[in-house]
């Protein structure tokens, strides 16, 4: 299958946190795709999601002809993803809990072949605990009413 032929899409119908709980949201993830041999050239993907509706937007590369037109296994990818316009709330007896199952987990980037086959291509991994303890709850505490 060439690049040219691939649909890609973001999922993201999980979560980073168990808890807190997600409001609102959303994801951009820019990958570029390059050739394995060096050759010049490159292709582009921008693909967006909305982090609490399960809807699946497919989105194609597009780039240089040389890039386009190669087998999907002779290039090599990367991924930035952020987010965007998040908040998040929790209850008071709540705590703090990251997903740790990574199939859980999102962002993760997925693509459909010729054949309806899907793929994983990059996901995001949780970390075991708070790294370097910089990571702060990002909940806005709602009272019980």
């Amino acid at each position: 299958m060439t690049l040219e032929q691939g649909r890609f899409w973001i999922n993201a119908q999980n979560s980073i946190f168990k808890v807190p709980h997600v409001v609102t949201g959303k994801y951009i993830c820019q990958m570029i795709a390059k050739r394995k041999d060096g050759r010049p050239g490159k292709a582009t993907a921008i693909l967006k999601m909305d982090a609490n509706v399960v809807n699946y937007i497919f989105y194609r590369f597009k780039g240089d002809k040389n890039v386009m037109e190669s087998s999907v296994n002779d290039l090599i990818y990367s991924a930035n993803c952020r987010g965007t316009g998040f908040s998040w709330e929790r209850k008071p007896e709540e705590k703090f809990e990251w997903e740790s199952k990574w199939e859980n987990a999102v962002p993760s980037i997925k693509m459909q072949d010729t054949n309806d086959w899907i793929y994983d291509v990059a996901f995001w991994t949780p970390p075991y605990n708070n790294p370097n303890g910089q990571f702060k709850d990002p909940a806005i505490l709602r009272p019980n009413s």
